[in-house]
């Protein structure tokens, strides 16, 4: 493949200005061959306005999804670096960097490469996630659609979700291809002789989404008789806007002391020791999981365990919540 003239080995070592020029050009061209229209996915695209020499650190698994992201980045004026991380779960993995490397170096973007240790136990999508967030940098964009915001929607209402929880992901920094659809993702790849890595772990039905994405929302389409995912994606808006309102309503409370905890509206005091869990563990809680914490709260119950290992408990002290390690993440008297 050439660019202005220059082999893709040749646009890897550049990086100035000519070259980020050269490659939007090539870009521009390549996707308006294909009939894709680079100004309208870019407007569908949430990335914020860089400052100055600031970079826009990207996750990029090899997936068509975060390919077409480094691409969405370059049509956005933003200056991306990719990020690639080895779980080390199936062999030949560290390969799959190399052919990240190689499908980059087309676009003449950096990639940096970290590798982790997944720890044993249930829930390996979870643990892998946690392994991959714990050396990505924080606040790092991933490639996620509107195809991946339906089906999280139908994931937390399986799960028994909270308003929070139908909201979804929220566009903007962290998500900023939640207006893109998967089949134009897979369109950016093809139109620019970009090769995906086939991750067959995505069709394996064992996995909740797997089976959201190939049976559920298929057959939700079937019975609607139309594509259901723009329509649940809407929903997810929807309620993000309502819960934004009730945010403003509510200002700057917040939780200081077990009385104010128990002196306030039971929904309001829900709400916020929900969202005080969730900025000191990430967390985020159910519907169950928020009530039993507020019933704890409440002296109702003594203790309850949340997801991956947490509790919450009503000690002497006041109310403690602790990591599966047993140390204390926040208390309240």
């Amino acid at each position: 493949m050439i660019l202005g003239g220059r082999s893709a080995d040749q646009r890897s070592s550049l990086g100035g200005p000519e070259n980020r020029f050269q490659t939007l050009l090539w870009i521009y061209e390549a996707l308006d061959s294909y009939g894709l229209d680079s100004a309208e996915l870019a407007r569908r695209c949430s990335f914020p306005a860089l400052q100055g020499d600031e970079e826009r650190h990207l996750a990029v698994s090899g997936g068509q999804d975060s390919l077409a992201l480094v691409v969405l980045a370059l049509l956005c004026g933003q200056q991306p670096v990719a990020h690639h991380v080895d779980h080390g779960l199936r062999p030949g993995s560290d390969r799959e960097a190399e052919h990240v490397e190689r499908e980059l170096s087309k676009l003449s973007v950096e990639l940096r490469r970290h590798r982790v240790e997944v720890r044993s136990g249930p829930n390996l999508e979870e643990r892998a996630r946690a392994a991959r967030f714990g050396v990505l940098p924080v606040g790092i964009s991933t490639g996620h659609t509107v195809d991946d915001q339906a089906e999280t929607v139908l994931i937390n209402l399986l799960r028994g979700t909270s308003s929070a929880g139908i909201a979804a992901m929220r566009p903007g920094a962290t998500h900023p291809i939640l207006g893109i659809r998967r089949s134009e993702t897979a369109m950016i790849c093809r139109a620019l002789d970009l090769v995906p890595i086939d991750d067959q772990s995505n069709r394996d039905l064992s996995f909740l989404r797997n089976r959201i994405r190939h049976e559920v929302i298929p057959l939700l389409c079937d019975v609607a008789k139309r594509d259901v995912t723009p329509l649940l994606a809407r929903t997810a808006a929807q309620v993000r806007s309502d819960i934004d309102l009730v945010d403003a309503l509510i200002g700057e409370r917040s939780i200081s002391t077990v009385a104010e905890l128990r002196a306030m509206d039971e929904r309001l005091a829900r709400r916020l020791l929900r969202e005080k869990i969730g900025a000191v563990s990430s967390l985020v809680l159910s519907s169950f999981h928020a009530q039993r914490a507020l019933d704890v709260g409440l002296s109702r119950i003594r203790s309850t365990s949340l997801p991956n290992g947490y509790s919450l408990t009503m000690e002497r002290d006041g109310l403690v919540l602790r990591n599966a390690h047993g140390q204390v993440l926040w208390s309240c008297r």
